[in-house]
């Protein structure tokens, strides 16, 4: 009986390294994401992602335990579907539409239609600016599919093609240092939700209310730096 349960411990202590290990490899390539505008360089950094997404839902339950996600789904086929739109959206980097959505969910099904007509407006698109508008709506389109959780996704990747748009306006090249900031507010927002997710002591109720908060600070912090880039310039 002892040594089974110190098995089980050094299996689950072994499992959540391997998730912080993945979590890590997943906000390293979604920051980089506002810095690299190559749409084949682009494409495979969404490939690492959803790789390591992949990671997180295979480990997500041996980690931490059966959880369900904000709308119930289990936390592990929300991860799943995650892994799924970041796949989708890198080969919409390199013009070309993958089949998320079967036909049969088509048929007669105006909502998924929409939604795969969206996909391939996005296929199509090379712009940042109007990219970023077609993932903001394909956030909206794809949570009523695979769940707000999964589809926020879209939203951190419509924000990073949102920041590229806004740098071809400005002209630069690159970020200046004070551009980092982005990058490591993306990296903090995703740890820190991430941490709130998994908490096993917290209610649904502390979870909504601290990622609230988290999202309150991301945003009120993105105006800082927005408002400190307008006094630099």
């Amino acid at each position: 009986m002892l040594s089974t349960m110190i098995s089980q411990r050094r299996d689950r202590a072994a499992s959540r390294r391997g998730y912080h290990q993945a979590a890590a490899r997943l906000d390293e390539s979604l920051g980089a994401l506002f810095e690299v505008a190559e749409r084949d360089q682009r494409a495979g950094l969404l490939e690492a992602a959803a790789a390591a997404t992949d990671t997180l839902a295979a480990l997500h339950t041996p980690a931490w335990g059966a959880e369900p996600d904000a709308a119930g789904r289990p936390r592990e086929a929300s991860l799943r579907d995650r892994a799924d739109l970041l796949r989708q959206v890198a080969a919409t980097e390199r013009g070309v539409l993958v089949g998320v959505l079967l036909a049969e969910d088509v048929e007669d099904n105006a909502e998924v239609y929409a939604e795969l007509r969206v996909w391939a407006e996005l296929a199509d698109a090379a712009m940042p600016g109007r990219r970023a508008d077609l993932l903001g709506e394909l956030a909206g389109l794809s949570a009523r599919r695979v769940g707000a959780d999964a589809a926020q996704v879209l939203r951190v990747l419509a924000d990073c093609e949102a920041h590229l748009a806004a740098r071809a306006v400005g002209g630069c090249a690159r970020p200046h240092p004070a551009d980092e900031s982005p990058r490591l507010l993306v990296a903090a927002a995703l740890a820190l939700t991430g941490a709130i997710a998994v908490a096993p002591s917290l209610t649904w109720w502390d979870r909504t209310g601290l990622g609230a908060v988290v999202a309150a600070a991301f945003w009120g912090a993105v105006w800082l730096i927005d408002r400190r880039r307008g006094a630099a310039g």
